[in-house]
């Protein structure tokens, strides 16, 4: 509750009638305006920062009123694992560290609320030391040169943590930094091309898959360092973990540093660790990413240091430029680096001249299987020859890509697997071209 202590009533001066003085009534005037300020702030579960003193003028320190807001939301806690939202206007509110425990910073939206870094360099603007779901929304963190925006790796993210409506600006270091995921999904994000988008600390053991996934975000261009990655994962765990990266681009050619660039990184600094259950499956749909070739940027790339596991990678929509490889690193040997035309690619899928809505699984990728479309356990693919790679079961059809008419008036219409295995037995499927006699 706000107390008379946190107004802002100036004490000091005297009330004797004098022109020159507030008068009484003024002074209560005030008092009450604040208290039925605060009275609403609770009464809507949201606590202004204005009622703690911040300006939001762009210059002005607002640290502390901020930081003094969220203290005290974090003091009325509504369920065990949340507190009321602080809420930022539409202004521009200058500050260097802010540390958030239980509460959720909300401003009016994502291009009128902005968060100005006046703090050192290479520093973090905010702090989230617990998971107690926490929600960063509506706010654009525009300008300073911090090193991240916003530091949760000391904890884990859950469902109840989010980051909704937000747009990073650049960071010398990362945008987010996040500890041990369990299942967390953010949406609507844009971030500057800081040297690491999304920097991901995930160091538990687990036998059940981890889910990560952004649903629409941009990545900018033409003002940043060169990025190495726009999801890396430190993977010190065992834990297998899903990537869903869905519904975003990049706004034109994204620089690549020269130092294993990738869509995705998975790297080990305590390793070699071995993921459990099924490894890193990387799901992408409905993207556009264009990046620059010169150091040989792949889609997805495991360090060397990290035991090979079996990865997974499922495209739905994705129009992908410059990208040299489909893996690098210890997944290379999985993922052969595909024929010159294959880059770029677009991946969609037909069959019969029908677009599809499935999902293309390259799974051991091979230049020759253009696409694979999983209906229940088994799968129809499409290529020019029948299949020397990756693993089948029976009942698996391949259809011909390059039909034409033999001296029997038969055509190859398709391959179907009878035996399963890698790449298991396959009989060619031929139809005539000739009507049966009436």
């Amino acid at each position: 509750m706000t107390t008379i202590s946190t107004l802002n009533i100036d004490e000091t001066k005297p009330v004797d009638g004098s022109p020159t003085t507030q008068s009484v009534r003024d002074n209560f005037s005030e008092i009450k305006t604040q208290l039925d300020n605060a009275a609403t702030d609770i009464g809507n579960k949201y606590i202004s920062v204005e009622s703690y003193g911040a300006v939001g003028d762009g210059v002005t320190d607002d640290t502390a009123s901020i930081q003094a807001a969220i203290d005290y939301a974090e003091t009325l806690i509504l369920s065990p694992i949340s507190s009321p939202i602080v809420r930022l206007g539409a202004k521009k509110y200058a500050v260097t560290n802010l540390t958030i425990d239980s509460a959720s910073l909300v401003g009016a939206s994502m291009f009128s609320t902005h968060i100005i870094y006046i703090g050192a360099a290479a520093g973090t603007v905010i702090t989230s030391t617990s998971e107690k779901k926490s929600r960063f929304e509506n706010i654009w963190f525009k300008e300073g040169l911090p090193g991240v925006w916003i530091d949760g790796s000391a904890h884990l993210w859950d469902f109840g943590n989010q980051i909704n409506n937000v747009y990073f600006g650049l960071a010398s270091i990362s945008n987010i930094k996040l500890g041990d995921i369990v299942n967390c999904y953010f949406n609507n994000l844009r971030f500057s091309a800081s040297p690491i988008i999304v920097d991901i600390l995930q160091s538990s053991s687990a036998s059940v898959n981890r889910i990560f996934s952004i649903d629409g975000w941009t990545v900018d261009y033409g003002f940043a360092p060169a990025t190495e990655a726009i999801v890396r994962v430190d993977m010190t765990g065992d834990a297998s973990l899903t990537i869903s990266l869905r519904d975003s681009r990049t706004e034109s050619t994204l620089a690549m540093v020269n130092s294993n660039p990738a869509i995705v990184k998975i790297t080990d600094t305590v390793g070699p660790n071995a993921i459990s259950n099924n490894g890193i499956t990387l799901v992408m749909e409905e993207m556009g990413i264009q990046v620059d070739s010169t150091y040989s940027p792949v889609l997805l790339y495991q360090d060397t240091t990290q035991t090979s596991v079996a990865s997974t990678i499922i495209l739905t929509d994705v129009l992908m430029n410059g990208l040299t490889a489909i893996a690098g690193g210890n997944w290379s040997s999985q993922w052969p680096v595909p024929e010159p035309d294959s880059f770029p690619f677009h991946a969609k899928h037909y069959v019969a001249g029908k677009e599809l809505g499935g999902r293309a699984s390259y799974l051991g990728y091979s230049a020759r299987v253009e696409h694979r479309l999983n209906i229940g356990s088994l799968a129809i693919a499409t290529a020019s020859s029948v299949p020397t790679t990756g693993t089948w079961i029976a009942g698996d059809r391949v259809y011909n890509t390059t039909p034409s008419v033999d001296g029997n008036n038969m055509v190859l219409n398709h391959w179907i697997c009878t035996v399963s295995g890698t790449p298991g037995t396959w009989v060619a499927q031929y139809i005539s071209t000739v009507s049966p006699a009436t």
